[in-house]
Order: structure tokens, then sequence, then C-alpha cells
């Protein structure tokens, strides 16, 4: 399931076990274990406690990882031209003594 995949894939990243993850967070090691092994579904609570520990946004928990990647160069195309036009305008409005 991809949502246990990508549990995994974010407690990995956090250098975590799932004993560490389930302190961090406020449950139990039985519940990180059930949820990563499709056993169990979390709960809102313990779904929104994962999101804002990772730091995240809700859907990356939800997107297999093509996704994600589709939705990072979403992300990079529409946001790359903003920044390259607030650098020029900034260089435009700076003084070179």
């Amino acid at each position: 399931m991809i949502l246990a995949s990508n549990i995994k894939k974010y407690r990995a990243l956090f250098n975590l076990s799932q004993d560490k993850l389930a302190a961090k967070i406020g449950v139990d090691l039985g519940t990180i274990n059930k949820i990563e092994t499709c056993k169990q579904f979390p709960s809102y609570k313990t779904l929104s406690k994962m999101i804002e520990f990772f730091a995240i946004e809700p859907y990356q928990l939800f997107l297999s990882d093509g996704a994600a990647e589709f939705e990072r160069e979403k992300y990079i195309e529409t946001v790359y031209p903003l920044i390259i036009k607030d650098i020029q305008s900034r260089m435009k409005n700076t003084k070179i003594p």
C-alpha cells in the first residue's frame, strides 16, 4: 500500500525506528507496526501527527513516488520562473559601488 510505503520512507529519511517514531508522535509501537504492515489504517489524529512531524503536505503520504516526482516537477515549473524574476528585479534595484 502506498501510504504504508511512504510512512516507511519518511521514517527512514529521519533515521527513525518504528519505536522512535511512535514515541515522537505519541502512539505505541504496535500502532506504527500495524500501519506499516497494512493491518490498520491510521486514525486522523495519528496521520495529523505524522504529517506535522515529517513537515510534509498531507497528499505526500498518499502519492506513489512517480506521482510525487510529477508534483515536484509541476512545482518547479511554477515557482522557478517566479524566483528568477525576483532575483532579476533585485539585481536591477541593487547599486554596485
